[in-house]
This record gives structure tokens, C-alpha cells and sequence, in this order.
């Protein structure tokens, strides 16, 4: 086995985020190619480096990841690409920073989206439909929040697990 310190494999993590953030700014969406790329990376990490995150924790991690955004995916709160990105998140971090991760996105999400709600002149309606079918992934991309949910995850949490 060919020991990759951990670091490593958060900083290819912050580089797949970052293209899928500026993918997502300037065309909505986040590229498959990238998306396979990314979980062939995250694959490739665990089978053969000697790292704390083996191939079962990442996949469950992967898993968790996919669990976690399917509710809000089919509810069309989120776009696919979005929950894609989160199961590569998963696989990279792992199911316990995965948590942590998840979390600190939900947090930078309701950050972003009060910004664009502001900056848009519409907090009034958005605070008067927050138990309507608001659809707020159409006005940023949400992978922002998750390109800042994860930085912050890996910064704060990596110390817990």
C-alpha cells in the first residue's frame, strides 16, 4: 500500500468541489465527466493507500451521501448534480465527516440563500413562503454551499472523528 496523507485527499476533494461550483455558476449544471472522475479518484484513494477512510467507509460515506439529498432531489429543492457532488463528498470524507459536512452545507445554505434573498429585494416573500414549494436552488447554485459546507466540515471536524 502506498501511504497518501490525509490532507491529500481533502485538498483533491476542495479541487473536484471548486470545478463543480464554477461548472455550476457558468452552466447550471456539473459535468458527469467530472462526477466520474471524482468517485474513480475517491475509489482509487481508498483501495490503495493506507488511509483511515477504507473502500467500505468510503462507500458508505457515498451512500449516506445519496441518502441524505435524495429527499430534498425528488422534491426538486436541489438538482441532481447537487446530489451527486454530496455522494462524492461522502465517498472522500467518509460517513462521520460526511455528517459534519452535511451539516455545515445545510448552514452556509440558509446563509447564501437568505444573501440572495436580500440581495434580490426578497426576503419578505421568502420568509412568508418558508412552508410553500419555494424553490431556491433556482436562484444560486447550491454547490457553492456545499463547496463552503465541506471546507468548513474539514477545517472544524477532522480532529472529532
Amino acid at each position: 500500500m502506498v501511504y497518501i496523507p490525509t490532507s491529500y485527499r481533502y485538498i483533491g476533494l476542495l479541487g473536484f468541489l471548486f470545478l463543480a461550483t464554477f461548472f455550476d455558476f457558468k452552466t447550471r449544471k456539473v459535468p458527469n465527466v467530472l462526477v466520474i472522475i471524482a468517485v474513480g479518484s475517491a475509489l482509487f484513494i481508498s483501495l490503495l493507500t493506507g488511509s483511515k477512510i477504507d473502500l467500505m467507509q468510503s462507500l458508505l460515506g457515498g451512500l449516506l451521501g445519496f441518502v441524505i439529498f435524495y429527499y430534498p432531489y425528488i422534491r426538486s429543492y436541489i438538482g441532481a448534480g447537487d446530489t451527486k457532488l454530496f455522494v462524492i463528498v461522502g465517498m472522500f470524507l467518509g460517513p462521520h465527516l460526511a455528517i459534519w459536512a452535511y451539516l455545515f452545507t445545510c448552514l452556509m445554505g440558509g446563509f447564501f440563500a437568505t444573501f440572495v434573498a436580500i440581495y434580490q429585494g426578497r426576503l419578505k416573500q421568502s420568509i412568508a413562503n418558508i412552508y410553500g414549494n419555494t424553490h431556491i436552488h433556482k436562484n444560486f447554485p447550491y454547490t457553492v454551499a456545499i463547496f463552503a459546507g465541506t471546507g468548513m466540515a474539514i477545517l472544524n471536524c477532522q480532529k472529532l472523528i
